[in-house]
């Protein structure tokens, strides 16, 4: 499915952590653009879903690419950190992924064995990205919080 929200807890908690490092936009649009690959191999009847794509080197190029694509459409951050985002969007959906798909190749072109996949491993990694997620989204909410304060104790001096 393109666009599993779940990829998107990683972005989500670095951006709470590391606000100026940190392009939703570039890490959001690697996350697409990776997923269509599993979305066509599917539609066309193609197995395993996951293909070369779901690979470290495929993840850093999706990444590259989708870093460009988003800084080409939004100008918001620089270079550095759509480039950062966009290969660590790519390189974090395909650990992920890897933990709970048999069929993604982390290792390709040296190796297309999965050494990260955990057997069970599909909802108890959903409910720790939702819980992540969360997580992430308060960590957000009390920077914005404390932003807004510190403007308005600001405008008081």
């Amino acid at each position: 499915m393109p666009l599993t929200p779940f990829h998107l807890a990683p972005a989500l908690a670095a951006k709470s952590l590391w606000p100026r490092w940190t392009g939703l936009l570039p890490f959001a649009s690697v996350q697409v653009v990776m997923d269509v690959e599993p979305a066509l191999r599917l539609a066309l009847g193609i197995w395993p879903p996951h293909g070369l794509l779901h690979s470290a080197a495929g993840g850093i190029l999706a990444g590259l690419i989708s870093a460009a694509a988003a800084r080409r459409i939004s100008r918001a951050s620089s270079w550095r950190v759509a480039l950062t985002s966009g290969v660590l969007g790519g390189l974090s959906h395909v650990v992920l992924d890897a933990i709970v798909h048999p069929d993604v190749m982390p290792f390709w072109p040296w190796s297309s064995v999965n050494p990260l996949f955990v057997a069970g491993s599909f909802w108890p990694m959903h409910w720790a990205l939702a819980a992540l997620t969360l997580l992430a989204l308060l960590g957000l909410t009390a920077r914005g919080r404390r932003r807004t304060d510190a403007g308005r104790k600001a405008l008081v001096v």
